[in-house]
This record gives C-alpha cells, structure tokens and sequence, in this order.
C-alpha cells in the first residue's frame, strides 16, 4: 500500500508541476503577445489596429504549434524508444489510443502482444489455450480491500516463495497445481517482483490469454524499462503460459465474457479511450476562445479608429510621404515657394494658397484637413527654404511609422518646452542631390505622442544664381558634389524672376500650350510611369522621364525645356539614355525637347484590301529579304501569352499579331500595322508588354521589328 500511496504523491506532485509550468506559461503568452500589445494601441493614438496581428501570430504560435510541435517530437522519441524495445522481439508496432502504441506478432511460438498507454501503463499478453481465470498482485493493499468489499478471499500458501503475492482464482485446485509446478515460483519473481518504477504488477489469467500488467510509476519523470529487462519478462511470461497449457486443464471451462471479447476486439484496432485528447481537444477549444476574443478586441479598436480619413493611420501615412516628397524636391532644386505645394508637379496636391509675402507663403493643407502649411523663403528671392506643417488638432502617429518613411530620429528635448521632445531625421539622399535637407519632428509630451509640427528645411544657406539670358531657355544649375565631411557647395541660384516651377509629372497635366509653344521647368526626379514615342512623344509620358529618354536630363533639379508639336499617327519607341520608351498605335498629340522634331512614323495603310497578318512561322515573311516591309490588320487579343519570342525585336517565326501588340501597335478595337524585316539576330528576350508575355530563345533566327529606326539586336547582358 505503500508503493501505492508514493505513486499517487508522485503523480499529484507531477501533475501540479506540469499545471504550474504550462500555467506560468500561457500566461506569459497571454501577456506578452496579446495584453502588452493591446495596451500599447490603447495608449498610442493612431496606432494601426493591424498591428496586432504580428504579436498575435507570434503567440499563437507559442501557445499552438510549438507545444504541438514539442508534443510530437516527445511522442515520437517515446514510440521510437519502445519500437527498439519490442522490435528486438519481432514485433510490429501500430497506433493505440491516438498517441499511444500496441505491438502485435509471434514470440516463443505464441501470438504475443503488447500496450503503452497513459499511466503510465504497460502490458505483455500471450495468448494461451487454458479456460479459466486467475489473478496475482505483488504487495497492492488495495487489491485487498477491493476484494475484501466484493468477499473474494486470496488463496493462501504455506510457501514463503508466495509471501507478499496476493492470488485469487475461480478453481482454487487448479491454481495450486499451477503454482506447485517447478519453476513457477522463479517465474511469478521475474514477473512482479521486479524492482523498478512500477507501484502496481498484476498477472493475470483470463480465459485465452495470460496477461502481466505494470502501471503506477514511482518515478519522476524517467520510468522506461530497458530492452533487456522486456525481454526477460516476455521469456518468463511465454514460459509461464507453457507451464499452465500443461497442466490438467480446470474441470470448469470457463467463457469469456462479452465484455472481454469487446476489449479485445478495440485493442486489435488500435483504439481506445484517450484523456490526454480530451485534454488536448480542451486547450484547442480554450485557445481558439482566446483567439476569438482578441479578434472581437482587434475589431472593436478597428470599429473605433477609421482605415481612412481624419484620425487614422493612412492619414498619417499620407502626411509623411507628403514631407519625405517635399524634402526630396528641397534637395535637388531651387523651386517658387508655391511649388512645394506640388506633388512630384500635380499642383496644388498638398494644399491651396491662403496668403502669400516677401517671406513666407501660407496654405490650406488638404491633407490632414484643418492643418496650415507654412512656405518659408530665402532671404531676397522667392525660392522656398523651409516647408512647415502645424497641425491642430495634433497629428496621432506612432514614432515607427515616422521612421518609416522619414529615416531613424534623434530625440532630444525641445528647447524652452520641457514636456515636449524633438526629433530630427536625415531622409534618403535623392538622386541629382545639391543640399543636405534634414526633417524636425515635434512631439507633444513624450515621444510618440501627438505631432504638433513637422518642418523640412535646408542646412545650409543658398546663394543667388544668375537669371537665364532672355529669349534662352534657362540653364540647368550646375553643381560639384562635395566631399565627404564637406558642405556641398551651392550653385548659383537664380533671381525671383529666373525661378521656375516643379516638371508635372505627365506633359498632360502642363495644361493647354499652342503647336510650337515652349515652355521650361524643373525636373526635381528622372523617372515616372513610363513613356510612349523616340523623339516626339505621347502626352500620357512622363515629362521628365521622357527627358532623359531624349537627353537633355542627366540628374534630377537640372531644368528642361519642351516645345508643343503637331499630331503624329503613331509613335515608335526607342532604347536611349537607360530608359526603354513603347510604340503607341493611335494618332496623338506630341511633345518634344527640340524645336525641331524628328519626322512622324508613316501612318499605317488604309487600303480596303489590307489582309490579316501572318501567323507563325510564315513562308511570306520567311521570302522576304531584309529592309522590306509589310502591311497588315491586326485583332486585340486582350492579355494571355502570346506565341512570340523576344521583345521590340522578335523571332521571325512568332505570330505577327501577338508580337505587334507586345510592342504597342495594336488598339483595342484593332489597328493596321506595319511589319519590318530584319536580319538574324544571335538571341531573344522574352518580357510582358501591353498584355501579352513573350518568350525568350537562345538560338540564332531572323527578325522582325514594328518601328523604325530598326531596334537592335539583344545583346548578352541586356536587361530586356
């Protein structure tokens, strides 16, 4: 009894451990992952609601899958350990109660079988052809006074062998010649006087099989037997059953119950009853609770602070891009004070013009509404030197996302408010840039808190330039980059007359010009959505890009100077200056950067009889020589891959039709086309263009092109 009491203590105090542990825990889960974050979002104003799926996730993830994940690393490490220990006695190992294991198989001539489940419990069974019951229990009081309850009384033995072994049996006669047996005595020793972990070792005899079962470990934590000591009880039980089969059987045969034949019939399926799925199946339920309960939270503070509009994150996210835009503009160029109004030359993007002096211009923000910006301009000229946003009511934003857009802060103290902090911020060097631009940040009380102010300014002051000769177009400002450590050196800037607005993003945004009217302003980027046209270029281009496409922008805050020119049919593109330019199919206004432009593409044949362009690989095109064209109809194919090969110059043998409207020269109502001829090219890259996707080919093949000057052949190492 006392074996047994130790067992219990030792579950108990196993048991409060392991409650304690995973308490402590999902408790830290709890707070960490999902209490911590939530009060953060609670205490910071426009903090985005989404946040929390991140800590939410990561939590998750501790509370889930990675005990799930310890869980099955353990029980494969425990099966692995048995499946050695019962794979030594050829046994087959199968799934039993979920995660547990049943061994099924022949051992000593006798179908032999074993089972370990949750107690721990482990059993040895051989079958046996003896029709009777019995049972022995090594030193369990409670054996005793179970029995004693039901009036069941042990048989007893003058032997001192059987001294601290409790039998009983339903034919007393049959059990003593069983035991009086020679060897029987060693055997029941090896069986349940084993001196181990197990508090509780009963044999016993039902009708067919001869069962010995451990369970009730003493042990802490380790209570595995060993692959030898499986063995030697495995011998002695198969040796005990050859013992019983020999004896003269009972004069009662005795059935076996129903309940019995049910037991085994569960057992050959490898199921039966799991408390440790049950408790595993209560923290799955427990957690998706928690999980349900974080996203009603996650929803009720997303319900209270809007995704768009005054007082929510895309707000601030906006505000901030407008700041890092300006100063990106306040480092390459010198631009009219009105012109920070302007984003990247869509004027008036960031608010409208509420006054304006010698000094300073005030507007209207538009973004976030109710906010005033103030234009501060350099001393005897109209070229803006600080851009200031105030805003009333502060702006909520947290300081990760000001350092996501802006670049990491220096805080310090603001000067003469010693509630609130200031923070400084150097952004990104823009591309062409001519002075250090740095970023204040002005926060209310502590860092993170509400925004009153945000300014962008130039570090260091600018000297005038001279204002550009009359009837010229004015010069681009010329700088040398300065040394590291060094102030870069200002170019000269020009007078308030000389200075000249920010580029528009796309020509048609200049708004209207008169055919051969000129017009000049500051590209403050060399890049945009694209451009369409070689020379003479689609009003959809992006002015500034299709500046450099031409030359005459090397580095952003350089000035340009583009002329209005008459309509073309279409536009053929061009490779030049690092920027690849697209053909455009339909008549169009055109803008250039020279007086004189080149020449307009041939429009496209009219004739009533324009048949439909070959498909692939054509014998037509195949016999015409190179420099030749070809006039054809084409069908728009809407998007998909076409059967083409290369890009503004392809393999002759693709489809006439899908190579032309990759290249641009197919509306969506269809267009007529012209088709050049070239030579062989070595190779072809494939691209998507307009809708289709073309392939690439590696080997030699002649070409053909749907623009003039004829493009030339990819070479190794191009991009396209």
């Amino acid at each position: 009894m006392g074996r047994i009491v130790q067992s219990v203590a030792m579950s108990y105090v196993r048991g409060c451990l392991v409650s304690g542990v995973v308490t402590i825990y999902v408790f830290t889960i709890l707070v960490g992952f999902l209490l911590l974050p939530l009060g953060r979002m609670h205490r910071t104003p426009g903090a985005d609601p989404k946040e929390i799926f991140l800590p939410l996730g990561i939590g998750a993830f501790f509370l889930l899958v990675l005990p799930a994940l310890v869980a099955y690393l353990v029980t494969r490490w425990r099966n692995a350990a048995f499946d050695r220990m019962f794979g030594a006695l050829g046994l087959a190992g199968f799934p039993y109660a979920v995660q547990y294991r049943r061994y099924d198989g022949t051992y000593g001539g006798r179908r032999f079988q074993g089972f370990f489940s949750r107690g721990p419990r482990l059993a040895l069974e051989a079958d046996v052809a003896v029709w009777t019951r019995f049972g022995i229990t090594a030193g369990s009081g409670d054996t005793k006074l179970l029995a004693a309850l039901a009036g069941e009384k042990p048989i007893r033995f003058a032997v001192p062998a059987f001294d601290g072994l409790d039998v009983f049996g339903e034919e007393e006669a049959w059990v003593r010649r069983l035991l009086a047996e020679p060897g029987v005595p060693t055997l029941l020793a090896r069986l349940l006087r084993y001196q181990g972990p197990f508090a509780r070792r009963q044999l016993v005899l039902r009708p067919g099989a001869l069962n010995v079962t451990f369970h009730l470990s003493t042990a802490f934590m380790n209570w595995i037997p060993s692959t030898a000591q499986v063995k030697d009880w495995a011998d002695a039980l198969v040796a005990l059953a050859d013992i019983a089969e020999r004896v003269p059987p009972p004069e009662v045969p005795v059935a076996p119950t129903r309940l019995e034949q049910q037991v085994d019939s569960v057992r050959r399926m490898g199921f039966a009853v799991n408390p440790g799925a049950l408790a595993l199946g209560a923290m799955l339920a427990t957690s998706l609770a928690i999980a349900a309960i974080a996203g009603i939270i996650v929803v009720a503070q997303e319900s209270c602070r809007p995704a768009k509009g005054p007082g929510s994150v895309a707000e601030v996210r906006d505000v901030l891009h407008h700041v890092y835009a300006t100063a990106q503009s306040l480092q390459v160029a010198e631009l009219p004070a009105a012109s920070m109004l302007d984003l990247y030359g869509n004027a008036g993007s960031l608010g409208t013009v509420e006054s304006e002096d010698a000094t300073s211009l005030r507007a209207i923000a538009k973004v976030p509404n109710g906010a005033r910006i103030v234009v501060t301009k350099s001393p005897g000229m109209a070229a803006a030197r600080e851009v200031e946003w105030l805003f009333d009511p502060p702006l909520s934003a947290k300081v990760s996302v000001v350092e996501q857009q802006l670049g990491e802060l220096e805080l310090s103290p603001a000067p003469g408010e010693p509630k609130a902090v200031l923070g400084l911020a150097t952004p990104r060097q823009a591309d062409g840039a001519r002075w250090p631009v740095r970023v204040r940040v002005r926060f209310e009380g502590k860092a993170g808190g509400p925004i009153t102010r945000i300014s962008a300014y130039r570090d260091d002051p600018a000297v005038p330039a001279p204002a550009p000769s009359a009837g010229g177009a004015p010069r681009a400002s010329v700088s040398t980059p300065s040394s590291a450590g060094e102030t870069a050196a200002a170019p000269p800037a020009a007078a308030s007359s000389g200075l000249l607005p920010q580029c528009p993003s796309l020509f048609s945004n200049i708004g209207e010009m008169a055919i051969g009217e000129s017009r000049s302003c500051v590209c403050t980027r060399d890049y945009g959505i694209g451009i369409r046209g070689n020379g003479r270029y689609d009003p959809s281009s992006s002015l500034c890009e299709a500046a450099r496409h031409a030359g005459v922008l090397t580095r952003p805050g350089d000035v340009v100077t583009f002329w209005r020119q008459p309509d073309c049919p279409r536009l053929w593109g061009s490779a030049a200056n690092g920027v690849v330019s697209k053909n455009f199919a339909s008549p169009a206004a055109t803008f250039s950067f020279t007086a004189e432009p080149p020449p307009c593409p041939p429009p496209p044949s009219t004739a009533a009889d324009l048949k439909p362009c070959p498909g692939l690989f054509s014998k037509e095109l195949e016999a015409m020589p190179e420099g030749s064209s070809l006039d054809c109809t084409c069908a728009y194919d809407k998007y998909g891959k076409g059967s083409l090969w290369g890009t503004r110059v392809y393999f002759l043998g693709s489809n006439v039709c899908d190579a032309a409207q990759h290249a641009g020269m197919v509306d969506r109502k269809g267009s007529a086309v012209t088709v050049f001829l070239g030579g062989e090219c070595d190779r072809f890259w494939g691209s998507r263009s307009f809708g289709k996707v073309s392939d690439s080919r590696r080997k030699p093949g002649r070409s053909m092109a749907f623009q003039q000057p004829y493009p030339e052949c990819p070479g190794p190492t191009d991009p396209w």
